[in-house]
């Protein structure tokens, strides 16, 4: 997280949890990230070809979905790369895509439309995406959505969670407390961050929905 495709982590909270030397465990840092990302109209317009730096392609350009979903379109920014018929795109709510689209693909989908005609859909998408959800946003509503595992599908910003440090140090307490059904299974994510102070770390990405259960667990083995 915090890469080259748009995205900013700030830091805004870092726990502590100090290990015991005579069991061979160190420090393990719980820490609270705000992820920032997407595409302002502003940006767009400064991404867009110009006098000075004409199209590459006729292609490029603005984009909306064919159909609409309770009168919202999806928006895209679509620009030329290297490799014929592929292009780098971005979105609203997210900025950049990481993976390229075949113009054949985005032929199937979406239209070319004037800088009026997408500048309201961005603009919308863009400023409802920081409260809102995408499955909210065009559904009006999300299946998925709870106050204490909130869904950040296709949010502006969202709140995260990574443990760090001595990981391997209480990773029999970190199995139980990620531990949510009776199966016994679940899920890791190893992610790598890059801050907006300029700061590296390697952690394990923690569900919202388990962040009590282990700050009491780490807590308690403190």
């Amino acid at each position: 997280m915090g890469t080259t495709a748009g995205e900013e982590v700030e830091r805004i909270r870092m726990e502590e949890f100090l290990g015991d030397p005579l069991f061979g465990t160190g420090t393990t840092r719980l820490s609270t990230i705000r992820v920032s990302r997407g595409l302002s109209w502003e940006e767009v317009l400064n991404r867009l070809p110009t006098e000075d730096s004409p199209l590459v392609s006729e292609d490029e350009g603005l984009y909306l979905s064919l159909k609409d979903v309770r009168g919202k379109f999806y928006c895209l920014l679509v620009l030329s790369t290297t490799d014929p018929g592929m292009f780098v795109v971005y979105r609203p709510n997210i900025g950049r895509v990481n993976t390229l689209m075949k113009y054949s693909d985005l032929q199937q989908t979406y239209r070319k439309v004037t800088l009026e005609e997408a500048r309201p859909h961005w603009i919308d998408l863009y400023n409802q995406s920081l409260t809102k959800c995408r499955h909210t946003y065009f559904h009006g509503e999300c299946r998925i959505n709870s106050p204490d595992n909130p869904c950040q599908v296709g949010l502006r910003s969202s709140t995260k969670y990574v443990l760090s440090g001595s990981v391997l140090g209480v990773w029999s307490h970190l199995c139980k407390a990620l531990t949510h059904d009776l199966t016994g299974n679940f899920y890791i994510q190893v992610v790598r961050l890059y801050t907006t102070e300029s700061q590296k770390e390697i952690g394990i990405l923690i569900p919202t929905s388990r962040v009590e259960a282990l700050r009491e667990t780490l807590e308690k083995v403190n």
